[in-house]
């Protein structure tokens, strides 16, 4: 019945027919009556044990909804951060019914995770931003354990660059999780390549260091941040 197959359906109607009126000599109208309840019935239909099962989960759900908000929406909101329909649907039913506030993406503060910050407010996942991962979240944090970043350039020099990519970084601009260092975006992407260029010259003056730096400041300044580059995205 499941499968819904009509010719079989009236096949085994028949055959039903048949088996009531034999077995239990029940006439053909009331055989089609009961075979009808079984039909409709496998539409959609629980046995009450499996029912019992459904009503005590959606119980134990809903207690949770309500006594451990915060923690409720973080814990969906993490395992549906891939789809982005269900986040909205989340996202609203979170603020409009139930009053949570939510910490836009911050490179500083955030994790790959949702995090409660308290009974009323969420912190987002920089997971659930577009273009990134878990491995390239988890390189942000790692790196920021000496302190919070402090700058774009800053941020390329002491995270793992093997782990983070350029679009991953106009990613996370472009969803505000740099807005604490710097609120112009446009002029955070135009930076973008620079900041990679810098660290990657800072890393091979460390590199080099050791061999050529003989207690002058010859290399100093190319430890100095450049200014943001001005113009428009990265395309």
């Amino acid at each position: 019945m499941g499968k819904k197959k009509a010719e079989e359906m009236a096949e085994h109607r028949e055959r039903f027919r048949a088996g009531a009126d034999k077995t239990h000599g029940i006439p053909q109208a009331k055989a089609d009556e009961i075979f009808d309840l079984m039909e409709k019935f496998a539409g959609y239909g629980f046995n009450k044990s499996h029912a019992a099962a459904y009503s005590l989960l959606a119980y134990h759900t809903g207690w949770l909804k309500v006594h451990y908000t915060a923690e409720f929406f973080c814990a969906n909101m993490t395992v549906e951060m891939d789809n982005t329909d269900k986040l909205k649907v989340l996202f609203e039913d979170a603020q409009k019914n139930f009053g949570i506030t939510f910490e836009p993406p911050d490179i500083n503060r955030g994790t790959y995770r949702f995090e409660p910050i308290s009974d009323k407010a969420v912190r987002y996942g920089l997971g659930a931003v577009k273009g990134t991962g878990q491995l390239a979240v988890e390189a942000i944090v790692a790196g920021r354990a000496d302190g919070p970043f402090t700058s774009l350039y800053d941020f390329c020099c002491r995270v793992d660059r093997t782990r983070i990519n350029k679009r991953t970084v106009e990613a996370l601009i472009k969803a505000g999780a740099f807005d604490n260092l710097h609120r112009n975006r446009a002029e955070l992407v135009a930076s973008i390549d620079r900041a990679f260029d810098f660290a990657n010259a800072c890393e091979a003056n460390a590199n080099r260091g050791g061999l050529f730096d003989m207690g002058d400041d010859s290399h100093g300044a190319s430890t100095q941040e450049p200014d943001l580059g001005r113009g428009h995205a990265r395309g």
